[in-house]
C-alpha cells in the first residue's frame, strides 16, 4: 500500500491544489494521499476564509484520502516552523513515504542544494542570519540576505531568494534531512490557475457571501478585531498592573515589535487596519498579522520550546477521511510513532506539553466558531433564521467522510 504526502493551507481550495492531488498520485502510482491541513488559522496569521471542515471536504472530494490537521502552533508559525511541523507530522505517520509539493521552478537539485546549505548552516550565515532576524526582517528576506552576505551562496550554486512554494519545499526537505527521515521530495511544477489570495479578495469582496461553496461563510482577519482589541487591552492592563507578563512572551514578538504595538495601540481601529498601522520597513505585513495571531490566541516562545523539547509532534489528529478509505485510517492508528486522535471526546493520554498544544488547538477552534457564529447571526434577519440553522449547528465529532 503505497501513501504519498501533501502539505496544503486549502485556503481556499483551487485549480492547483487540484492538479497537484491528481498529478502526484499519478506520477507516484500511490493507491493513497493524506494531507496534512492547517486548521482555523493559517501560516499568514489570519483565520482561513472557511473553517476546516468545509475544507476538509472539499479535498476528499477532489482526491485526498485522509486529512490530518497541522497544530496551530505550526500552522500560523513562520516558514521554518510550518515546514517543521508539517513534515514531522507526514513522518510521524511511518505511512508517508513521498512528500509532494507544489514549485514554481521545479528545480529539485537547487531545492536539495539550498536544503543542504540550510542543513549545515556555516557560522558565518548563522551569524548573518541572527543579525537580520533581530531586526525584525522575515525569515524567507533574512536568510536570502545572509546567504548573500557570508559570500557562499555563488559557489555552492544556492539561491534562497526564493518564492514562497520553493521556499516552503527548501524549508521541507531540509527538514527530512535534519531528523533522518525516511521521506523523497519531489517537486510539481505549478500550473497557471487563480492564485489563492485572489480568490480570497474576490469572497471578501462580496457583501453576501451566504450560498457559496455549499453555504459556507467567508472569515476575514477583521471579524476578529474587537477579539483582538480585548486581548490586547487586558494585555495592557496587567503589564501596568505590575503582573509578570510582556508582550515579548508571545512566539515571534521581539522587543522592538513589543514597544511599536504598545505606541500604535491607540490608534487600533481593525485587525487590517492596525497591522497596516505597525507595518514599517523591517517588518512586513504578514509577520505583524502573525505576531498579532499569536497574542490573540495565547501562543507564546514557552509553548514552542516545550514543543520542541518534547519532539515537536505529540499526536496526529484526523479531520476526515473518504469511505473508501477506512483501511488506511486503520492502518494509521497501528503505524503511528505518536497517538492518533479521531473524536474530541476521547482522546489518548499525552504529555504535558502536548496537552498544552492540543488545548491550543482546541482553543483557536472555539474561538473561530463563536466569531463565526456571530457572524451569521449579525447579517442575518429573523426571516432568515431557520435558513442558516444548519449553519449554527455545532460541529460533530464524528470525521467529515465523504
Amino acid at each position: 500500500m503505497k501513501t504519498i504526502g501533501i502539505i496544503a493551507e486549502c485556503n481556499p481550495l483551487h485549480k492547483g491544489h487540484e492538479y497537484l492531488l491528481r498529478e502526484a498520485k499519478k506520477r507516484s502510482g500511490a493507491d493513497y494521499v493524506i494531507v496534512i491541513m492547517s486548521g482555523d488559522f493559517v501560516q499568514r496569521g489570519e483565520p482561513a476564509v472557511f473553517d476546516k471542515e468545509q475544507r476538509t471536504k472539499t479535498l476528499l472530494s477532489s482526491g485526498a484520502d485522509l486529512v490530518l490537521q497541522l497544530p496551530v502552533l505550526y500552522s500560523c508559525a513562520a516558514a521554518e516552523y510550518f515546514a517543521r511541523g508539517a513534515v514531522l507530522s507526514l513522518g510521524a505517520t511511518r505511512l508517508v513515504s513521498e512528500l509532494w509539493f507544489g514549485s514554481e521552478s521545479g528545480d529539485e537539485p537547487l531545492l536539495q542544494r539550498n536544503a543542504a546549505f540550510l542543513e549545515n548552516e556555516p557560522a558565518e550565515y548563522r551569524r548573518f542570519l541572527r543579525k537580520y532576524l533581530a531586526e525584525g526582517i522575515a525569515f524567507p528576506l533574512a536568510s536570502a540576505k545572509a546567504a548573500k552576505a557570508c559570500g557562499l551562496a555563488r559557489d555552492l550554486r544556492v539561491n534562497l531568494d526564493l518564492r514562497a512554494n520553493d521556499l516552503l519545499g527548501t524549508l521541507y526537505i531540509r527538514t527530512i534531512r535534519k531528523y533522518g527521515l525516511p521521506l523523497k521530495a519531489h517537486a510539481l511544477p505549478r500550473v497557471p490557475a487563480p492564485s489563492a489570495s485572489g480568490i480570497r479578495r474576490e469572497l471578501l469582496s462580496r457583501r453576501d457571501n451566504r450560498g457559496y461553496a455549499s453555504g459556507a461563510f467567508c472569515m476575514s482577519p477583521d471579524d476578529f478585531s474587537a477579539q483582538l482589541e480585548a486581548v490586547l487591552f487586558e494585555l495592557f492592563s496587567a503589564i501596568r498592573a505590575g503582573y509578570n507578563t510582556s508582550l515579548t512572551d508571545y512566539l515571534d514578538v521581539t522587543p522592538d515589535t513589543g514597544n511599536r504595538i504598545r505606541r500604535c495601540f491607540p490608534r487600533y481601529t481593525s485587525f487590517t487596519g492596525f497591522c497596516a498601522a505597525l507595518k514599517s520597513k523591517d517588518l512586513t505585513y504578514t509577520r505583524i498579522s502573525r505576531v498579532l495571531t499569536h497574542i490573540l490566541l495565547g501562543i507564546t516562545k514557552d509553548t514552542m520550546k516545550a514543543a520542541e523539547d518534547a519532539g515537536n509532534i505529540g499526536y496526529l489528529r484526523v479531520l476526515g477521511m473518504r469511505k473508501d478509505a477506512s483501511c488506511l485510517l486503520s492502518a494509521l492508528v497501528k503505524s503511528s510513532s505518536v497517538p492518533v486522535i479521531t473524536n474530541a471526546s476521547s482522546v489518548p493520554e499525552l504529555s504535558a506539553p502536548f496537552e498544552r498544544l492540543l488545548a491550543a488547538d482546541y482553543r483557536a477552534g472555539e474561538l473561530y466558531r463563536m466569531i463565526r457564529r456571530q457572524k451569521i447571526l449579525s447579517g442575518c434577519g429573523k426571516a432568515d433564521l431557520d435558513c442558516v440553522a444548519p449553519l449554527l449547528s455545532e460541529y460533530s465529532s464524528e470525521l467529515v467522510k465523504v
